[in-house]
């Protein structure tokens, strides 16, 4: 099975080229390609070749799973990366967070992005990968009721503040809400970035219950919908507020 490892160098136009390198099972036991082996030395997620492609998730593809190109985890951290010094090792610790109203410990660096912690050590996979620097809205999470994007938050700076994501933002009154409208109107087309709609759609009402349309857009802004489900999603926002009927 082919495997393509796509990284992007620069935290410019998405239009730029990307590296594309090859990897085949059979190839496994092979040196990997200059550029590549370059990427991974910079890389401050990454140790190996096998730890980038577990952190990816191709460690569940199948042999028969067509080739597929995996974007790295964050073209931000790619392009602020350093390369690390041969005696340099990585140093983890426990943060302690509050979860959807439940404790949790994870064990990561510090400078982890709290997307991350969510997805790949707590399993809460609801919240999504969509960009990387923040201009998406997919991983759109709570912090104290405050919508923030988890991709560009480190688990160092969440503190003591409490996380909601997705899971949980069903359990309070205007998250029900949301999600009952969400389901009045269907509005999702594929649903990949609804997830982060629901999340700023919920922390606008919870601060404004009777938004106006300019008060909607502002705060639904930076949450992109490639399917451009705007006009069923700003619907759905009224429904919840009780300002229309589905």
């Amino acid at each position: 099975m082919g495997v393509v490892l796509a990284h992007t160098m620069r935290q410019v136009s998405p239009a730029r080229p990307r590296l594309r390198i090859r990897r085949s099972g059979a190839a496994a036991g092979r040196p990997l390609k200059p550029r590549a082996q370059s990427c991974l030395d910079k890389c401050p997620w990454a140790d190996d070749f096998d730890d980038c492609a577990s952190r990816l998730g191709w460690s569940g593809l199948s042999k028969r799973a067509p080739t597929r190109q995996i974007p790295c985890l964050s073209k931000r951290n790619i392009a602020r990366a350093r390369p690390r010094r041969p005696d340099e090792e990585r140093s983890t610790m426990a943060f302690n967070l509050t979860v959807n109203g439940e404790s949790r410990i994870a064990d990561v660096d510090g400078d982890t992005p709290l997307l991350w912690v969510l997805r790949d050590t707590l399993g809460l996979v609801g919240t999504k990968y969509g960009c990387g620097a923040a201009l998406c809205g997919a991983c759109t999470v709570h912090l104290d009721g405050v919508p923030v994007r988890a991709c560009v938050t480190p688990i160092s700076g969440v503190g003591e503040q409490k996380v909601t994501t997705i899971e949980g933002v069903g359990k309070t009154t205007v998250g029900a809400k949301v999600q009952a409208a969400w389901k009045a109107v269907d509005t999702p087309q594929c649903g990949y970035c609804q997830a982060g709609q629901i999340m700023s759609a919920t922390a606008l009402l919870a601060t404004t219950p009777k938004p106006t349309d300019e008060e909607i857009d502002a705060a639904m802004n930076g949450n992109l919908c490639r399917c451009a489900t705007y006009i069923r999603i700003k619907k759905a926002i009224k429904v919840a507020a009780g300002l229309e009927k589905a």
